[in-house]
Formats: C-alpha cells, structure tokens, sequence
C-alpha cells in the first residue's frame, strides 16, 4: 500500500547535503518524499514511466536529477527500487503492527542489496522493531561510517564475512576457550542466539559489537551486557541494568529492556 503521507521536517532545508544539488535535484527529492508510490519504509519500487508522467519530465532530466541525489548520499536506487536514506529518522514505527505492516511492503526487497541500508537504518532508529524485520541475506564488505568508528576501538578482529555460518558449535566452543573473555562472551551469545533459532550473520555481529562499544568502555561491562541478555533471553544487547550483577529475587519477574531511539 502507497503511503498516505510522509513527515518532511523543516530542518530539511538547512541540510548541507540537500543544499548541495541544484534545484531539479530538490524537485525529485520532494517528489520521493511525497510520491503515491512510496511507503512506510522509504524503500519502494518506483517505474521511471510513472515519475515522467507525475513530473512531466523527459527522461533524461530525472536520470540526471536522481544521478545527482545519489552522489549526494541522499538516495540510493537498485533499478527501478528507491531507497531514501535516513527515512526512519524521521518517519519512525509507532507499534510493533506498523512495523509489521511495513515489513509486508518490502518483503520482495530482502534480496536488494538496499534493503541492506534499510537495515542499518532500522537499526539506528528504530532498534525497538528490529526482530521484526530478517537480517540482511548477505554480508556488506564494509561497515558505514556510523558503525566503523567503533569496531576498530574493539579489542577483538571484525568477523570475518567468509566464515562459515553453519560450522559446528563445537568448533565455535573450541575457538572462544583459547580466546580472550570478551571473546569468549561474544561467542557464549552468539551460541545463545543460535539456539533461540535466531542464527546470526556477520552483519548483525558487526552491529551487536558497534552497540556494545556505545554501551560500555571496558571489556568486564561489555562482559555484563552480553551475560544480561544471555540471562534473560533477550536477542539483542541493551545497557546494563543496576542489579545486572546482583544476585537475583525470587518470584521477581525480570525486566525488560529499556529501548532508546539514537538519533
């Protein structure tokens, strides 16, 4: 379903990256925003056919214009597939039934390679939703610039995107028990994940390893925050609660995760 409306901030018009394309350009971004075509998600199929008539543009001036966008890192397209960056900022899930709704709309784009940047999106905006949505099918080569920054302050290599997914839990035990701690509990939680179904790939790795550097500063609370989740079951890693180290109540239900949204 075509999306009804979409929030334009007016802070748009102080964006650097906005500011820097000519005006055609600002046409077809507005034309993105608000277009019948679009959706919840910001990632929609779009025919050039049917942008001509609403633009009554020939052809070559909306390949130049959406040209432009792309340099400028507001969009990114995959044929006739758009996806417009930072969408979520702006455009956040208000429930769990609109994010489920709108993973109904692009479920036929898990195999782009922009529904791949719709991940990371999803993850930095709207991190409370992510168990809605499946992991990328394929690794990225390299991690954006939001997420490369923390990985390299980890004490541990980037997972390698060539490992085999399905090797054997007794070789993973085997490589954490010669491995440093904080190895050790990243690959207890990944051992957990894998038996709550919910395997991860390299990707989603990268990003539970970015979170845990947001998190924490010293590897014994990064330690923490993977042994809280493990312990409660959770499938992401979420800050470390007060009593995290505490023995626990009895007949005291657990918490949940305190969700934030990082803007």
């Amino acid at each position: 379903m075509a999306s009804r409306y979409s929030k334009v901030q007016s802070t748009i018009w102080g964006s650097k990256k906005l500011k820097s394309v000519d005006d055609t350009a600002k046409l077809a971004y507005m034309y993105l925003l608000s277009c019948p075509h679009g959706n919840s998600a910001g990632i929609f199929i779009l025919p050039i056919g049917y942008a001509l008539t609403d633009l009554d543009w020939t052809e070559v001036k909306y390949k130049s214009a959406m040209k432009v966008l792309e340099d400028a890192e507001l969009i990114a397209c995959d044929g006739d597939i758009v996806f417009i960056k930072q969408f979520l900022k702006f455009n956040p899930y208000n429930n769990m039934n609109h994010a489920r709704g709108s993973f109904n709309e692009i479920s036929g784009f898990v195999e782009s390679h922009l529904y791949e940047l719709f991940y990371e999106d999803l993850y930095t905006y709207c991190e409370k939703y992510i168990d809605e949505f499946p992991e990328p099918l394929n690794g990225i080569e390299t991690v954006s610039r939001r997420y490369r920054d923390g990985i390299e302050t980890v004490s541990l290599p980037i997972p390698n995107h060539n490992q085999d997914q399905d090797q054997d839990q007794d070789q993973d035990h085997a490589q954490a028990h010669a491995a440093s701690p904080l190895e050790k509990a990243i690959a207890d939680f990944k051992a957990h994940r894998k038996a709550l179904k919910r395997t991860m790939t390299p990707k989603a790795v990268e990003l539970m390893i970015a979170k845990l550097n947001r998190l924490a500063q010293t590897d014994e609370d990064k330690i923490a925050i993977l042994n809280q989740s493990i312990e409660r079951g959770w499938l992401g890693v979420f800050e470390i609660k007060d009593n995290a180290r505490a023995s626990p109540q009895p007949n005291k239900p657990p918490d949940k995760p305190r969700y934030t949204q990082e803007v």
